[in-house]
């Protein structure tokens, strides 16, 4: 007979002989996720108040050693394509680690910025920061310092993307529409490109598709061929949001993992633990799946 039980910091214990045996492993010291990332062999999640992770795939996690004053204070994460850990939160508080991600250097953003940096994105070799009241922070040499990128706009930056010198930001209203922003100067600079009357939650989820793929731009579903000016509905864009590796590519649909092949021929439905979610997966690392303050690890890598 097999069976389940769970502890405090995240125990849970396995058996498969009626109790005789049980196989023990931990999960995340915390209750619920607010921010996770995972590129490579390093992962980071991070909740309300601590910050955890990881240099060997998720395999062992450690509690960051984290200054006192950024405790409570974190509200994202992110990890760049070199394996160095960014958290942001508020206050303008933004803390860099890399390597053995045992100590954490406080960037400056500006000695008198004390805004709330909810969201942080790379794109190409610059690294911005959005705020909840519209600001955008970039630095274009790895943290070491930020400039305020000037949009005159009331809303926030929920997404990011580009290709070039070309770099693009969704950016929803205090109401119920928004902008799509265009930067043709490496993200220097940014002018409104479009005007939405109203966006549904899937264009602003920040777990949304927008990505730009040579000369194609694809957002929540929708595809443009010019640059943004004009969309077309993908009919099959839920298909293959998500990639498996070696072709293989899924999409997350009420509750179920949807897999299709190189051709987006359908291959199987895999049954999820949550209706929704956000799927990552690394070939170092395999699957996760975080939504609902939870992360999930396939078991299958």
């Amino acid at each position: 007979r097999a069976g389940l039980v769970t502890g405090d910091e995240g125990l849970v214990g396995f058996t498969q002989d009626g109790g005789a045996t049980w196989r023990t492993t931990h999960g995340l010291p915390f209750e619920r996720v607010q921010s996770f990332a995972v590129n490579g062999d390093v992962v980071a999640a991070l909740d309300s108040q601590s910050l955890v992770v990881s240099s060997d795939g998720g395999q062992t996690f450690k509690v960051a050693a984290i200054p006192k004053y950024a405790r409570g204070a974190l509200l994202a994460v992110h990890i760049t394509d070199a394996g160095a850990v960014y958290t942001s939160g508020k206050l303008g508080l933004i803390l860099k680690s890399e390597g053995s991600l045992e100590h954490w250097l406080p960037l400056n953003t500006g000695e008198t910025n004390r805004t709330q940096l909810n969201r942080l994105f790379e794109v190409g070799s610059n690294l911005y920061a959005a705020s909840k009241d519209g600001g955008l922070l970039r630095s274009s040499n790895e943290g070491a310092s930020w400039r305020p990128i000037p949009l005159g706009l009331n809303g926030e930056v929920l997404l990011m993307t580009g290709q070039g010198d070309t770099v693009l930001a969704i950016m929803a209203s205090k109401g119920q529409g928004g902008w799509l922003l265009r930067s043709q100067s490496g993200g220097a600079h940014f002018s409104v490109l479009q005007t939405f009357q109203s966006m549904w939650l899937g264009e602003t989820r920040p777990t949304s598709l927008f990505e730009f793929d040579d000369a194609t731009i694809r957002w929540a579903g929708k595809a443009s061929t010019n640059g943004g000016l004009s969309w077309n509905r993908e009919p099959d864009a839920r298909r293959g949001r998500y990639d498996l590796g070696g072709g293989v590519r899924a999409n997350v649909s009420n509750g179920r993992l949807f897999v299709y092949g190189p051709n987006q021929e359908y291959e199987a439905a895999v049954i999820l633990p949550i209706l929704d979610g956000h799927v990552t997966c690394d070939e170092a690392t395999g699957c996760w799946l975080f939504g609902r303050g939870q992360v999930y690890r396939s078991s299958a890598q």
